[in-house]
């Protein structure tokens, strides 16, 4: 595995760690999970159920790209790139809603 896709990897899962987070604390000040299938674990599971969904996602991505053994370094920045956007929408949400909460 070349040092691209190495480096896109660990970007992938701090990336996916802080989409977790935020996901997280915009739930708990009243925002709504838009992922259908994480909703569903979320309100059956709980937030250990949507930790443990996303740990798995985050998990098997890596595995997937060890067992192709070839370089889709560019395929792992995309996905990069994606959760940059989630990662940051669910920031702003957070802020806006926190906002508000402030301003009642």
């Amino acid at each position: 595995m070349n040092e691209a896709t190495m480096t896109g990897l660990y970007v992938f899962i701090l990336l996916n760690l802080l989409d977790y987070m935020t996901t997280r604390a915009g739930i708990i000040q009243g925002a709504h999970e838009k992922n259908p299938l994480a909703s569903y674990i979320l309100k059956k599971y709980g937030f250990m159920g949507l930790y443990a969904f996303k740990f798995i996602l985050t998990g098997l991505i890596p595995f997937i790209v060890y067992l192709q053994r070839n370089d889709i370094s560019k395929t792992i920045w995309i996905w990069n790139i994606i959760f940059s956007i989630v990662v940051g929408i669910n920031s702003y949400t957070n802020a806006r809603l926190a906002g508000k909460k402030n301003h009642l």
